[in-house]
């Protein structure tokens, strides 16, 4: 709780709860020549306007004929009064290390660098005496949660990286945090002292009311999908992995491949959600999402994640994946597979790798750096003496057999030689080649 005490034009705010008397004194005011005119009460201050005594009513100190009044000049009173205030004791909190430590790191994943508004790279702490309430949004993602602590009631902001960051350079073995607040500092473990700001312009956060869906492998899909997210911000909608909850399908794509996922279906809408978001579902191992029109919130470290939804329409799925029975199969070992990549990748061009599957699979490249040529033995459905030719994106490949070569096997489905068409990875990773 703050104390606001205007007087005369002027405006001088305490952090703590004290009496009017009390807080004219703080800031260096004779309670007796001054009497209260107004209380206003908030839920995040008390502001009393004040006003002088008339001469009757201030009492008449009492001076000796030879005792002079110094002259104090105008910047000089008001340096005083500012020591003064500065001179109210901190208020304390204790956290343990290891929670308030956590859920920074959380935050400092959602909150991004260099945004527009300055508060958007804080984060909110509001304590009693018992409990620490962290709060932290950049307007598309939120995070709050409460965490124990001892010690006296704050309201305050600070740049949660900066905080983030000295909490985790303290010594390994320091076990409890002690933050020390003034009117705008707070000091980590009597160490490193940050600014701080007041709470009245952090954005309130989105409260998501409506059904629940429990997802117990939504973190398993998602890390099999987020690979094939699209960067490409002029195709806004693929930036975003797609829920298809009817069907019980996760899906992202660039436009270049697709990867897909199952998941228990829900009777809850479709919707897109931000890469960034999906990436903290999978990191923190989210299952419960509960939806609203335009956001989904999930419980996650003892808080509560929140996150809005994307417009736009996703790419028909269906019309997408290829019949693949009338396919060619080649099925091989994906660590075989893998070990060839770091001699392939230093001497290709853009990752692109020529592929002729012929009884077994052989990997070429070549560019201007040099060349590699090698093969992986593999089982094929061709007949003898028959071959296909493909010139792929290696990234892309190796990315769908991490994604889905669950056992180690990997079917590559194809068509026939002199048909152009996609291949898929295990049934649920699509590739479109390159043309020669």
């Amino acid at each position: 709780m703050k104390i606001i005490i205007i007087h005369e034009g002027q405006k001088n705010t305490i952090q703590g709860e004290c009496k009017p008397s009390e807080a004219m004194e703080i800031i260096g005011l004779n309670p007796k020549e001054w009497k209260v005119t107004s209380k206003d009460i908030t839920d995040k201050a008390v502001t009393y306007r004040i006003e002088r005594k008339s001469p009757a009513m201030a009492p008449v100190a009492e001076q000796t004929p030879s005792e002079e009044q110094p002259v104090i000049h105008p910047l000089k009173a008001q340096t005083e009064n500012a020591t003064t205030h500065l001179a109210v004791p901190p208020l304390t909190i204790t956290v343990p290390r290891d929670a308030l430590q956590e859920v920074l790191s959380l935050i400092t994943d959602i909150i991004q660098k260099n945004m527009i508004m300055p508060i958007l790279t804080t984060v909110k702490l509001v304590s009693t005496p018992d409990t620490l309430t962290l709060s932290a949004t950049d307007l598309d993602q939120s995070f709050i949660v409460t965490i124990p602590c001892v010690g006296d009631s704050i309201a305050l902001c600070v740049d949660a990286s900066l905080l983030f960051r000295e909490v985790k350079a303290l010594h390994k073995e320091i076990e409890e945090i002690t933050l020390s607040v003034t009117s705008d500092t707070v000091k980590i473990n009597d160490r490193c002292t940050l600014p701080s700001s007041e709470i009245d312009d952090f954005p309130e956060l989105v409260t998501v009311e409506g059904p629940l869906a429990i997802i117990d492998s939504l973190a398993d899909a998602l890390r099999c999908v987020l690979p094939a997210v699209s960067e490409d911000q002029s195709r806004y909608v693929l930036t975003g992995v797609y829920f298809d909850f009817t069907k019980g399908k996760v899906v992202a794509t660039d436009g270049f491949r697709l990867h897909m996922a199952d998941i228990e279906a829900a009777d809850v809408p479709s919707l897109v959600l931000p890469r960034r978001s999906a990436a903290l579902l999978y990191k923190y191992g989210a299952t419960d999402l509960t939806f609203s029109e335009k956001y989904i919130a999930s419980p996650i470290l003892g808080g509560i994640f929140t996150a809005r939804t994307m417009s736009g329409t996703f790419p028909d799925v269906e019309t997408v994946m290829p019949d693949v029975s009338a396919y060619h199969k080649a099925s091989f070992i994906a660590s075989e597979f893998i070990e060839l990549m770091p001699g392939v990748l230093p001497v290709s061009e853009g990752a692109v790798i020529d592929m002729t599957i012929n009884g077994r699979i052989d990997i070429e490249t070549q560019s201007a750096s040099g060349s590699y040529k090698w093969y992986v033995p593999a089982d094929t459905t061709l007949e003898k003496n028959t071959s296909k030719k493909l010139r792929l994106n290696c990234r892309y490949l190796m990315d769908a057999i991490k994604a889905y070569a669950f056992d180690e096997n990997v079917i590559l489905c194809f068509p026939d030689e002199g048909t152009y068409g996609a291949i898929t990875i295990n049934d649920k990773a699509l590739i479109m080649p390159m043309r020669y």
